[in-house]
């Protein structure tokens, strides 16, 4: 292990190490003309197909107020679209426009990039093992879910379709 002057507290930890990833892929992104919120809300829609706002607010750790302003900039962009949900018609699903899905796909492969960059500046951290670490975590701390059914959409770490080591998740 490193030494360093940051204390080995896991809160802080893991706030300082989400910070500085985020903050590099939100400038690598920005180059792209899109935002960090806008990367989780394509990623979270190409991994999973249509989903209620409730969910990808959960999902995306974006306040409601927020996620709406972005998702609304995001229909006027012609990145998703809103549909009627056709199992429950009170329901409204944000879904992924073609033009989206190209959005995606383009930015998937310079995602994997930096985030193999990072692993690259960690030899001897493997950071698809730390992100599976994570995940299980993750679903350890989170409450039960409600009426004993589980989204898979809302335990995946927030960020983006693609792992540690830059392969995409399943």
């Amino acid at each position: 292990m490193v030494a360093t002057d940051v204390d080995p507290f896991l809160p802080d930890l893991l706030s300082r190490v989400e910070r500085e990833v985020t903050r590099r892929l939100t400038a690598l992104l920005a180059v792209e003309g899109c935002t960090m919120d806008e990367w989780r809300v394509l990623s979270l829609l190409a991994r999973t197909g249509g989903r209620p706002m409730t969910a990808i607010a959960q999902a995306t750790l974006l306040p409601a107020p927020t996620l709406t302003k972005r998702v609304d900039r995001m229909v006027a962009d012609g990145l998703v679209y809103r549909r009627v949900d056709v199992d429950d018609r009170r329901r409204v699903l944000l879904l992924l426009a073609p033009r989206g899905q190209v959005a995606h796909d383009r930015l998937v492969p310079l995602v994997a990039q930096e985030l193999t960059r990072i692993a690259a500046q960690a030899p001897g951290v493997d950071l698809d093992a730390l992100t599976g670490l994570l995940g299980d975590l993750l679903s350890a701390l989170e409450p039960a879910p409600k009426h004993g059914v589980q989204d898979p959409d809302i335990a995946t770490a927030p960020g983006g379709s693609v792992g540690a080591g830059g392969a995409p998740r399943a």
